[in-house]
């Protein structure tokens, strides 16, 4: 896996630029000792058993007791257990799902939003390298890690230009030839984040409604006040 770091914003234009030639992904983690891991792997990491059976066991009795307690919360028609399990993510459920965004100032967000110091990282993918998920297969039956568009996109998925790798090793820590990293300053944090916000990327884009209007609007001013010290530091 190549890695490969940013240092300025100019850096991080040029990552992108040179990544344009395949069709990308991205996955913004804070710390860069972050593996790729499903959310129901690391559940399960925590359970009492590391048998690949018993952890499909586990996770397909969380995600049929999610959907028989949701049915009487739900709207919209789903037609299978792709869409079920997309929106079991999207409330919180442990699933096989990882989340990217095909938009690489989404993934900045998530890997510097509210985190100052320290390195944090993107991960980019090739999205190319994987088959697309279909209706007539069961995302609890593929044999390959499998990319997924879902087909009712809440404005969260869609702000987020959202989609999904599905992992068939849901207790391993995903690893291929086609993944990269970016291993992101902690100098250049703030400047990265100032960027952002002048490219209208902030809590109230990412999550839209009233969490991201009062997430923005808590740390507007905080962030002027670290950049201004920033900047005073520099001139010292």
């Amino acid at each position: 896996m190549s890695e490969m770091r940013i240092k300025s914003v100019q850096d991080f234009h040029e990552m992108v630029e040179s990544y344009s030639h395949i069709h990308r992904i991205f996955r913004g983690e804070k710390s860069t000792t972050n593996t790729l891991l499903p959310k129901v792997g690391r559940a399960i990491k925590h359970a009492h058993t590391s048998a690949q059976d018993s952890s499909q066991l586990i996770e397909q009795s969380c995600f049929n007791e999610f959907k028989r307690r949701a049915k009487p919360y739900i709207t919209q028609n789903i037609q299978n257990d792709w869409e079920w399990l997309a929106l079991a993510q999207h409330h919180g459920l442990p699933t096989r799902l990882l989340d990217w965004t095909e938009n690489p100032l989404i993934a900045l967000y998530f890997a510097t939003w509210g985190k100052l110091g320290d390195d944090s990282l993107i991960y980019v993918l090739d999205q190319n390298a994987f088959p697309k998920s279909t209706d007539y297969h069961s995302p609890f039956n593929i044999t390959d890690i499998t990319i997924h568009h879902p087909h009712h996109t809440t404005n969260r998925i869609a702000n987020q230009a959202g989609l999904f790798t599905t992992h068939l090793n849901i207790s391993d820590p995903f690893e291929h030839e086609s993944l990269h990293k970016w291993i992101i300053d902690g100098s250049c944090i703030i400047e990265l984040r100032s960027m952002m916000r002048g490219y209208g990327v902030d809590p109230a884009l990412v999550f839209p409604g009233l969490d991201g209007i009062a997430a923005v609007s808590a740390h507007i001013h905080t962030l002027d006040i670290w950049e201004d010290f920033s900047n005073f530091r520099k001139h010292q």
